[in-house]
Order: structure tokens, then sequence, then C-alpha cells
């Protein structure tokens, strides 16, 4: 009911802003970029917080980031501007690093938790309420995730890698 309520709303809000079609590929992929910086861009800012405070933001310091008792360094931090992989082509959950405090219940939810759908509900009222479900909306589409059935709420990271690289390539992404 949720995804069904969801891709109707998506639909309408599509055709309010006027997006009914991806206009080729190098556009949508300068849009991809675009958003990425953007988003990317307002983490980074948070990202120069001095030390990571365990007690308040324990995501953080967890061991699948493990922002707390390895900080980011500026070598790091310039490895993941370049590419979001780790070394060995995987996701790079570090990355997360990027966005303390900011995305702290985002990265609980999504990461730390699996809780997808809890994540997907509370980013979509907050993107409500801030009047950015629009803009979001559009990068679901130019991005093709609105008819991307390989992508639901059990999918797993290593699937989740394999639509990257159908999509996108996997030199793109981890290099």
């Amino acid at each position: 009911r949720l995804e069904a309520d969801a891709a109707a709303g998506l639909d309408v809000r599509l055709l309010q802003v006027g997006h009914t079609q991806a206009r080729g590929a190098a556009k949508a992929d300068a849009l991809l970029a675009a958003y990425a910086r953007a988003r990317h861009s307002g983490a980074r800012e948070e990202a120069l917080a001095p030390d990571v405070n365990c007690s308040q933001f324990p995501m953080f310091c967890s061991p699948l980031v493990d922002c707390g008792s390895r900080p980011v360094t500026e070598a790091e931090r310039s490895a993941l501007d370049a590419r979001v992989a780790t070394a060995d082509g995987h996701v790079n959950l570090r990355s997360w690093c990027l966005a303390y405090p900011a995305y702290s219940r985002s990265l609980q939810q999504c990461v730390i938790d699996d809780d997808k759908l809890g994540y997907a509900r509370d980013t979509y009222a907050t993107q409500v309420q801030a009047k950015l479900d629009a803009a979001d909306a559009v990068y679901c589409f130019v991005a093709g995730h609105c008819n991307n059935t390989r992508i639901a709420l059990n999918t797993t990271r290593l699937e989740m890698e394999d639509a990257c690289d159908a999509r996108y390539g996997r030199e793109r992404w981890t290099s």
C-alpha cells in the first residue's frame, strides 16, 4: 500500500514539475552529478566538526562506519571526493562520516538498523515539510529509480552494488 501511494504521489509531482521524460543520458548524468554535489557539499561542511561524540551520536561509532575511533583524515576525505567505493570495490560506508552529525537519524535507520521502510517514510516526511519532495521526485525519475524494480526493501548491499554496476558501470563508481 505504501509503495502504491508513493508511486501515485510521485506521478502527480512529476507532472506538476513538468518532467515526464528524461532528456537523454548526458543531461541525466549532468543532473545526477549536480544533485550529488549539492547533497555532498552540505554534508562536507558538517564533516569539519572536530570530533565524533559517541555518547550523543553512537551510530557514527558503529563498527560499520567507525567514525569515532578512526576519524576521517584529509587524505580519506579527498579519496571519498573521487570515489565512493572501498579499495576492494564495495560501497564505502565510511562516507557517512562526512555527514556527521547532520544525518544521524538516516545513518541509524538505513544502515545500522537496516530499517529501509522507516528511513523512507521519515525522509519523505522531511522532504515534504521542507518542500523538496518535487525536486527529489525529479531526481528519482531522471536517475531511473522510479521504475527500477530490482530495488526493494529486502535488497542487500551486494545487490545494490550490482544495480549500480548495471546502471553506471562498475568502473564509474568504484574508481
